[in-house]
């Protein structure tokens, strides 16, 4: 995070304004693509407030929390692909604003606008704000609308391992009615915790959403009808969506979790390692794996060897869900070889 003491008013202008620039060219609009991970601190000054938290609570409604009491100074919030002459005239002002000290000595700004946030729209939030001895912060957070319509999902099928044409894959069966938009996956592997923001798109029940976790052609998510894409592993049953990497984004040792929004609750998830792993590879997959477990989603445990084994994976062995009600290790197999089913029900012959 930059902090820079803002030396002089015209020195300060200047940044604001080229951060402001940068802001805009920096968060672009998306179908399934990595999200706006995080708040971004453009600047403020030596004991300046920090930011402790940000939400979107509900279709006009954003939670701020910050260190220090503060006052707002400017607030700008625009749509992603905002030019920067739309960016300089979105100045705004809550309609009301709700201010209280949580017990861990925070603030929290819980900020009502009169305009509703749309679901399938993505959007950034600036603001500067001071505190009572004129100490400042800048800061920026993209965030998607309000989705006021979850599905139920559950994760069903996972392929691990890539061998052209066949991709990896992560796929979610629909349980009870609803729009992705703004969901989240969050999919740890190795080092890299890749975060997925589904776009605004209806499914139904019984239907399979399969998100290739690869993209090595031209390719479109299909968000009205399931038959929209042709390229290569697309299923011509399921809905296909596609994470925009040319490189291996998931592996047979990790943890996936499904949330009803960012830094929302948790739906549902997935811990899985390989027999030779005894911990898990950092603390970032370890912390998942946890949360998981006290989340009650998970209900083996938060350890490698309380997570599915991974160890027959191949391109036509995939992790498979046996049981939609169940949370665990006893409601996964690994399929026998040829037995992957992306869109389709899942094969219940498990490896030999």
């Amino acid at each position: 995070m930059d902090r820079k003491k803002l030396k002089t008013a015209g020195v300060k202008a200047a940044i604001t304004l080229a951060l402001t620039v940068i802001t805009l060219i920096c968060v672009s609009s998306f179908s399934c693509q990595l999200s706006p991970e995080g708040i971004t601190i453009l600047g403020g000054t030596y004991d300046c407030p920090k930011l402790a938290g940000f939400s979107i609570e509900g279709k006009n409604d954003l939670k701020v929390c910050f260190t220090k009491q503060v006052s707002l100074t400017e607030l700008r919030i625009v749509t992603a692909d905002a030019t920067p002459e739309e960016f300089a005239g979105a100045v705004m002002v809550p309609a009301d604003t709700e201010i209280t000290q949580n017990d861990d000595g925070t603030w929290l700004y819980d900020m009502t606008f009169t305009e509703d946030f749309e679901c399938g729209n993505t959007y950034v939030l600036y603001g500067v704000v001071e505190d009572e001895r004129g100490n400042s912060l800048s800061f920026s957070s993209g965030f998607s609308g309000y989705n006021d319509n979850l599905p139920e999902l559950a994760l069903s099928e996972v392929r691990t391992e890539y061998s052209k044409p066949k991709l990896e894959f992560i796929e979610l069966y629909v349980l009870e009615d609803g729009n992705l938009g703004g969901m989240v996956l969050e999919v740890y592997y190795g080092s890299k915790k890749n975060v997925i923001v589904f776009p605004a798109v209806t499914v139904h029940q019984g239907e399979y959403v399969v998100l290739h976790m690869r993209t090595v052609e031209e390719t479109a998510d299909e968000l009205d009808k399931v038959t929209e894409c042709t390229a290569a592993d697309s299923c011509p049953s399921a809905r296909d969506l596609w994470f925009p990497s040319e490189t291996k984004a998931i592996g047979k040792t990790g943890v996936i979790l499904l949330r009803e929004r960012e830094n929302g609750a948790l739906t549902d998830a997935l811990l899985y390692a390989e027999s030779s792993k005894s911990y898990w590879p950092n603390d970032d997959m370890k912390a998942a794996a946890q949360s998981a477990f006290l989340a009650g989603i998970w209900k083996d445990g938060a350890e490698t060897d309380q997570s599915v084994c991974s160890d027959r994976c191949t391109t036509t062995r995939t992790l498979s869900r046996q049981n939609y009600a169940e949370e665990g290790v006893s409601s996964w197999i690994v399929v026998a070889t040829s037995s992957a089913t992306p869109g389709t029900a899942n094969s219940s012959k498990p490896a030999e």
